[in-house]
C-alpha cells in the first residue's frame, strides 16, 4: 500500500472494511507478474487530441503511485474531458470510504 497513497499506508488500510482489505490483498497479490508494470514504464499516450468522445478522468488527489500531471495532461488534452479529483486514500480508489462517491459521479456521467 505504501507505493500505491501519500499517506500514512496503516491510516489507509484502517480506512478500510475487514471485507474491502482482503478484496484489495487479493487484487493486490494477483497484480503482482511485474510485466504490466514494466510495459507501463514505456508506454506512450499518443496525440489524446484526436479523442473526441465524452471522457471522465477519476484521479485521486492521495494517489501515491503516480503524479497527478498524468490526469490534469490528459484533461487539457482530451476536448471533452471532466477531471474528477477524488478524496479517495489511495490509487485503489474502488476499495476506499469514498467508493460510494466515485461510482455516483461515474453513473452520473455515462447518464448525461
Amino acid at each position: 500500500m505504501a507505493s500505491l497513497t501519500s499517506l500514512d499506508p496503516e491510516q489507509v488500510i484502517t480506512t478500510m472494511s475487514p471485507e474491502k482489505q482482503q478484496a484489495a490483498l487479493v487484487f493486490l497479490l494477483a497484480s503482482r507478474s511485474g510485466s504490466g508494470f514494466l510495459h507501463d514504464i514505456h508506454h506512450q499516450c499518443g496525440d489524446l487530441s484526436r479523442i473526441t468522445a465524452p471522457t471522465l478522468i477519476l484521479e485521486s488527489k492521495y494517489d501515491g503511485s503516480k503524479d497527478s500531471c498524468h490526469a490534469t495532461y490528459a484533461a487539457d488534452q482530451i476536448v471533452n474531458a471532466e477531471l474528477f479529483l477524488s478524496p479517495a486514500e489511495s490509487h485503489l480508489f474502488w476499495f476506499s470510504s469514498h467508493d460510494r462517491e466515485i461510482r455516483a459521479k461515474m453513473q452520473a456521467f455515462l447518464q448525461s
